[in-house]
C-alpha cells in the first residue's frame, strides 16, 4: 500500500509538471516591401534584420517586385534592417565576387544602420524606405 501512494503521489508531480515551464516568447512575422530612393530596386538585394538585443536575426531575398517575406517568425521587439548583395545559386560551392550598389548609401550595408523596425506579435507587414 505504501508504495502505491508513492507511486500516485510521483504520478500526479509529473502530470503537474508537465504543463509547467517557461512559456515561448511573443513571435512576429515579417514582410513588406522595400524602395531605394522612393523606387523599386530591381538588382539583386538581400534584406537582413539583427536584433541588437538578443542578436537574433535573419536574411531574406528581395524580389524583383520589392516584396520580401521571411520564412520564419521573429521574437518580438526592435531590430535593426540593412541590406547586402545576393550571391547567385551556383555560388554555394565557390567563391564569387559581388558587387556593392554604390547608390546605396553606405550606412545602409551593415548593422549601424539607421533603419529601425519594431517586430509585434502576429502579422508584420512593413515598408522599408533607403534614401540614395
Amino acid at each position: 500500500m505504501k508504495f502505491m501512494n508513492q507511486f500516485g503521489a510521483a504520478l500526479l508531480a509529473a502530470v503537474l509538471l508537465c504543463g509547467c515551464g517557461p512559456d515561448a516568447p511573443p513571435q512576429g512575422t515579417l514582410s513588406g516591401s522595400v524602395t531605394i530612393n522612393g523606387k523599386v530596386y530591381d538588382g539583386p538585394l538581400d534584406l537582413i534584420v539583427m536584433s541588437m538585443k538578443t542578436g537574433e536575426g535573419g536574411s531574406t531575398a528581395i524580389q524583383s517586385d520589392g516584396t520580401f517575406t521571411f520564412d520564419k517568425p521573429f521574437v518580438t521587439g526592435e531590430y535593426t534592417v540593412y541590406v547586402a548583395p545576393s550571391s547567385p545559386p551556383e555560388a554555394e560551392q565557390q567563391a564569387v565576387s559581388v558587387k556593392i550598389d554604390k547608390s546605396i548609401p553606405d550606412e545602409y550595408w551593415n548593422e549601424s544602420s539607421p533603419i529601425k523596425i519594431n517586430i509585434k506579435e502576429g502579422e508584420n507587414n512593413v515598408k522599408i524606405k533607403i534614401p540614395q
